[in-house]
């Protein structure tokens, strides 16, 4: 309890001068076919991301590149970008809930309905896992796993 007073009384706490960047904040993916007329509505690419809460990469992402101010420039120019998280265990309103064309299994929360759309149109189940689709509906180009700020700048321009 001293050593804790006198911490306070010290005044030790973070620099005035460091930066704490804000994480880029995606949309919640919960209608894919609202989410890809939304981005056609606004004359953007659609950016969907697929991640799972406590998931080491997913972090990573989110901690070294979706802070970067040029990556966070480009997603606000270029994409209407949506994040499904395939681990919320959050409940889906009943109306929402449905049975899985992949595997006629009911659909009841809200990381099960990320996961069926992931599996449904992307034929993969790994997380980081983000897709560019465009105005036609059309996969553009996807990234699998964890990525570092250059090669995540050139899989968004398309290089």
């Amino acid at each position: 309890m001293r050593t804790f007073i006198l911490l306070i009384l010290l005044g030790i706490s973070t620099p005035k001068n460091q930066v704490v960047q804000e994480t880029y904040q995606f949309k919640q993916l919960s209608n894919y076919k609202i989410a890809l007329r939304e981005s056609k509505d606004n004359k953007k690419l659609t950016l969907l991301y697929f991640s799972a809460s406590g998931s080491v990469p997913c972090e990573m992402m989110k901690d070294e590149l979706l802070v970067d101010p040029a990556i966070k420039q480009l997603l606000n120019q270029k994409f209407c970008s949506f994040e499904a998280v395939t681990n919320d265990r959050a409940p889906l309103p009943k109306a929402e809930q449905y049975i899985s064309k992949l595997d006629n299994k009911p659909i009841l929360t809200v990381g099960k309905r990320s996961t069926d759309i992931q599996v449904s149109n992307f034929k993969t189940n790994i997380q980081p896992f983000f897709v560019i689709i465009d105005e036609n509906e059309q996969q553009i180009r996807h990234l699998i796993g964890k990525s570092n700020t250059k090669d995540f700048i050139k899989f968004l321009v398309g290089k």
